[in-house]
């Protein structure tokens, strides 16, 4: 008999060790929320597989490739999203329902083992479990099972596999962990009897008649069981009833378990997505009806309504097939090829409002993925493509929907598919009328016709003739940051560095329309098509962008030679003498003999020659005011070095899309165009601006001009982040959670790091590769944390209100109490934390649930950017490989940035870093990172966006020639 668990011992565990000081403090508002669904009874759960979706084997493609530098933060995850033993977690069984298990342990850097509620153990990656349900059991209960358990990673083709144990553990070691999770759904199960009235309307209850309405699983469970705070096991049987309702919830499952929200979709919706589901049974039961008839002669049948709309549309949609074919040849990766006519605007067949709703219904499976979790509506819309008969050699797969809606004249053929993401949700994506009514209204708003007032006005500081440097790329429009140095009398030593930043938060509130929209988009969405700015255009433009007599908060640093701050400040100012530069202009100014080599490949036409910028007329002291900027950001550098910090710098191909020569982006017109077909016979012009491959640990190779400015942007982070915590501030920091002791790291810098440093005069990749895994993972915090790979003790992000939320944020705070200051006369460095809650307009309460929003959210826009960088560069390579538009070589050299379990490696071509994916190698020579290999072209994907490559042979490894 398995003994029951004594209640004591199911709560008021330990928290993990490296989170103790803060969860203990301040906990994680959504963890509560967060719980599995419905596991099919006991009875019914298999010990089967838990494999990764083909979306998800991609995601982590994605994240591979990922951009790392200033700008682009390690991978933040909000505290109490690692797990700690006892976890309870949901794991995704492919062909069945999740099942409950228990967190052992991690085993290696992305591994975790799980036992489930049959006895089994399993490996996963840790980025596979979407549920989380922290402290279920005490970490005692865990402990006397882990030396039954094997302690090394397992490979790739068992990992995800359940199984049991290999030696028998005692039933006293294994029973209390079964018998707490048996317990725990029995619970469930009778919460869901209890109310499996409201539970089995839940979308009903919930859902808005034609709006998308989101909501955490707290909240959701407290309106349909009219309880403040729901049980854990109440948690899970509204979990479960959400997941049983199928397609009228969603999530993403990137974040999901961060978060714990779901999107709840209009029953307006949900409603035409069943009844087109309707239309194709109906058809494709008529079909075999009319087949059997017309073998045994009988008369034909009675068709049904679904049969005639879809039958009609389909016959409407191989004629715009038959038409788009004459001018684009259909590709297996979902994309048309570019067109052999040009200049040209063919109108085609009318939709119906029935055949509009199938449109959109095929947009679902293929373009926005709603139906990733639906295997009956994820079968039933590839039957329509091959119904129309002119898809026999393709592979009936979402690249084939996205293919089919190009080719009947509803989407270009060129459309970038990230902007549709429903979890990014874009103001233009139609997702949200809401959203979509907010956008409307921002765009009539202007200057004139908003009264903004300065809240800021009588504490600004009149910086007069002191020179702003701003420092930025010719054409930029959102110069949001210059930079000024100020001697000290007296010292040869140390020198004020003041950071200016556009203040457009003095003027607009947080309460604001304005605010609110930039609270949902976070930060400023760039896409090389098209921009979704943070704030109106007119906003930075007449207001806020930097320029002489405009308002700015700036953030100063005493710093010494050596690099050391010695004081900070924060003051509101006015501008008056903004000197403008670029970034060649800076490095001629400087003398910068580095700079990185430009490669540029365009296809669909020739861009015009432009001629840079001339060089602003300087004064001599202006010019001695840049040398000693950059000498002190060489200071700022070294200190930060040898605090642990690492300069890295990834080579970003950055493509640009124009509609004609020297007109950027491409005209707003309505897409997806479902009311008429119509075919855009003309293809956009794609330049991609990139270098050669480079160690992005070799600082020298970005030259001094990139240098400073990326220091004085660290500089201005800590200033702000150490001014705030003197005021006991509530703010957003930033830093980075070990996986490794101190001590651990500093025996590998002084055993590894330096001497490689010392014998080659910079970081090799490969040690630097291997090094930034060992730091950790970023994290936000409402206290400072260390930022090990700046090598700062506090950071915060400060210096781009333009173009993100979070930094309005901080401004916002920092004005509050800035104002209060003024009003009492002194510092408040040193007031209590409680105290300073009631001065600014973000107390800690608030922040917390905007910290567990935020970090998905920035991590959502960050890989979004990427993938819409990489949509636009695989276009360019499909035409220029596919369509020989442009001369590239088939065979070409890689080097190796990351080996993937799966056989398969990440690598970049060392002619011009674009990125690529190695297939699986049959050459005998396992993959090493930073390899060098012969390769050829596969294949061009431009609906996952890669190019997958064939190795060929092995060049060079570790540096030695393999030849």
């Amino acid at each position: 008999m398995i003994p029951e668990i004594p209640d004591y011992l199911l709560s008021n565990v330990p928290i993990r060790e490296q989170l103790a000081e803060w969860q203990a403090a301040h906990g994680n508002p959504l963890t509560e929320i967060l719980a599995p669904p419905d596991t099919g009874g006991i009875r019914g759960l298999a010990s089967g597989n838990f494999r990764v979706s083909p979306e998800q084997v991609e995601d982590r493609v994605d994240s591979e490739t990922m951009p790392l530098g200033d700008d682009v933060d390690l991978e933040f995850v909000p505290p109490g999203i690692l797990y700690s033993p006892g976890d309870l977690v949901e794991l995704i069984s492919s062909g069945s329902e999740p099942v409950l298990a228990v967190y052992v342990q991690d085993i290696g850097l992305t591994q975790a083992q799980f036992i489930t509620i049959r006895g089994n153990w399993v490996n996963m990656r840790k980025n596979n479990v979407h549920y989380t349900l922290p402290n279920f059991l005490s970490p005692m209960i865990i402990e006397p099972i882990i030396p039954y358990l094997p302690t090394e990673e397992v490979a790739e083709e068992l990992l995800d596999q359940a199984r049991h144990f290999d030696i028998n553990p005692p039933r006293a070691v294994t029973g209390p962990i079964i018998n707490a999770l048996g317990k725990f759904w029995r619970q469930t199960e009778e919460a869901f009897r209890q109310n499996t009235s409201v539970l089995d309307r839940v979308h009903e209850i919930l859902a808005h008649s034609t709006d998308l309405r989101f909501g955490t699983l707290n909240r959701i469970a407290s309106k349909l069981l009219g309880k403040d705070e729901p049980s854990n096991p109440e948690l899970f049987a509204v979990r479960r009833a959400i997941l049983h309702a199928g397609i009228g919830f969603g999530s993403d499952e990137r974040s999901h378990r961060q978060t714990g929200i779901y999107q709840i979709r209009s029953k307006e919706q949900v409603q035409h997505i069943h009844e087109v589901q309707d239309w194709l049974r109906e058809f494709q039961e008529d079909r075999v009806r009319l087949q059997t008839t017309a073998e045994i002669g009988d008369d034909p049948p009675k068709l049904s309504k679904g049969f005639t709309i879809v039958q009609n549309f389909i016959n409407k949609a191989r004629i715009e097939i038959a038409k788009s074919r004459v001018s684009r040849e259909p590709s297996h990766t979902g994309c048309a090829g570019p067109s052999k006519e040009k200049n040209r605007i063919l109108s085609g067949a009318a939709f119906t409002p029935e055949e509009q709703q199938i449109i959109l219904f095929v947009e679902y499976w293929c373009l926005r993925e709603l139906f990733t979790r639906d295997s009956t509506l994820k079968a039933i819309a590839p039957m329509l493509i091959r119904a129309t008969g002119m898809y026999e050699d393709h592979q009936l797969r979402v690249q084939t929907g996205s293919l089919f809606l190009q080719e009947i004249g509803v989407m270009n053929p060129y459309v970038n598919r990230v902007l549709f993401d429903v979890n990014l949700l874009l103001p233009t994506s139609q997702h949200s009328k809401p959203l979509e009514k907010m956008a409307s209204k921002l765009a009539t708003l202007t200057k004139e016709g908003v009264n903004l007032k300065d809240t800021m006005s009588d504490l600004r500081h009149d910086w007069k003739d002191l020179p702003a440097f701003c420092i930025d790329d010719a054409g930029a429009l959102e110069i949001d940051d210059a930079i000024s140095i100020e001697r000290i009398p007296g010292s040869s030593d140390e020198h004020w560095i003041h950071v200016h930043i556009a203040n457009p938060t003095a003027y607009v509130t947080e309460e604001s329309i304005f605010s609110k929209m930039a609270a949902h988009l976070t930060e400023t969405f760039y896409a090389p098509e098209v921009t979704y700015p943070l704030l109106p255009n007119w906003m930075p433009r007449d207001m806020f962008s930097l320029q002489n007599d405009r308002p700015c908060l700036t953030f100063s640093a005493k710093v010494s030679l050596t690099g050391e701050i010695s004081e900070t400040k924060v003051q509101p100012g006015l501008l008056r003498n903004v000197v403008s530069l670029t970034y060649d202009h800076l490095a001629d100014i400087l003398g910068s003999a580095t700079r990185k080599k430009a490669v540029q490949l365009v296809v669909g036409g020739e861009l015009p020659s432009l001629s840079p910028p001339p060089p602003p007329p300087l004064k001599e002291s202006e010019i001695a005011d840049l040398k000693l900027l950059h000498t002190l950001s060489l200071g700022r550098y070294e200190h930060r070095r040898k605090q642990g910090g690492v300069y890295f710098d990834l080579p970003h191909p950055k493509p640009t899309v124009y509609r004609a020569p020297g007109v950027p982006g491409l005209p707003a017109s309505p897409v997806p165009r479902r009311k008429k077909a119509m075919h855009m016979l003309n293809d956009p012009i794609i330049a991609v601006t990139t270098e050669p491959f480079r160690n992005y640990f070799d600082v020298s190779a970005a030259g001094t001009h990139e240098h400073l400015v990326r220091e004085m942007m660290i500089l201005a982070g800590e200033a702000a982040a150490s001014w705030m915590w003197a005021r006991s501030m509530p703010m957003i920091y930033r830093g980075i959670l070990r996986t490794m002791s101190q001590a651990a790291m500093d025996r590998h810098e002084a055993e590894v790091i330096q001497p490689a440093v010392a014998a080659n005069g910079v970081l090799p990749l490969k040690l630097g590769l291997e090094y930034m895994q060992m730091y950790g993972r970023g994290m936000l915090s409402l206290h400072p944390i260390k930022h090990y790979s700046l090598g700062i003790d506090r950071y915060a992000k400060v210096t781009s209100p333009l173009r993100r939320y979070a930094d309005m944020m901080a401004h916002w705070q920092i004005e509050a109490v800035l104002r209060e200051e003024a009003r009492v006369g002194k510092s408040l460095a040193g007031v209590g934390a409680e105290d300073i809650d009631k001065v600014v307009p973000f107390h800690r309460a608030a922040l917390e649930p905007i910290i567990s929003r935020l970090q998905p959210r920035e991590r959502l826009i960050s890989r979004a950017r990427v993938s819409c960088d990489k949509h636009w560069i695989t276009q360019l390579e499909f035409r220029a490989w596919m369509h020989g538009e442009l001369d590239l070589p088939r065979r070409f050299n890689v080097i190796v940035r990351s080996a993937l379990p799966e056989q398969i490696a990440l690598g970049q071509m060392l002619d011009n870093s674009l990125e690529v994916i190695i297939r699986e190698n049959t050459t005998g020579d396992a993959f090493e990172l930073t390899d060098i290999w012969e390769v050829e072209l596969y294949s061009v994907d431009t609906h996952k966006r890669n190019v997958e490559v064939t190795p060929i042979r092995l060049i060079q490894r570790n540096g030695f020639s393999t030849s």
